[in-house]
């Protein structure tokens, strides 16, 4: 059994991890212990520009996510980009 503290996000396969979180901070700490990505693979989601251009890559929603007002609608624009969930 894998101890708890070790990162659980660990395949790299060149897509892109989109963080879906209340701050940069808090979608740094989600890169930080819950992956082994290097910075330039994951993202945070600030607003859906981030989004856009990207199809196909996986995102995870961290922290405070769900009191941000655009969250509804950031959720339809991964939707749209169908990003593959994980955790």
């Amino acid at each position: 059994m894998a101890d708890a503290t070790e990162p659980r996000i660990t395949a790299h396969d060149g897509r892109i991890v989109f963080v879906f979180a209340g701050s940069f901070s808090e979608a740094e700490r989600w890169r930080v212990h819950n992956s082994t990505l290097p910075p330039n693979r994951v993202r945070y989601v600030a607003d859906g520009r981030v989004l856009r251009g990207y199809r196909n890559q996986r995102a995870v929603i961290f922290g405070s996510f769900w009191q941000r007002r655009d969250a509804g609608d950031l959720l339809e624009f991964a939707k749209v980009c169908d990003h593959e969930w994980i955790e």
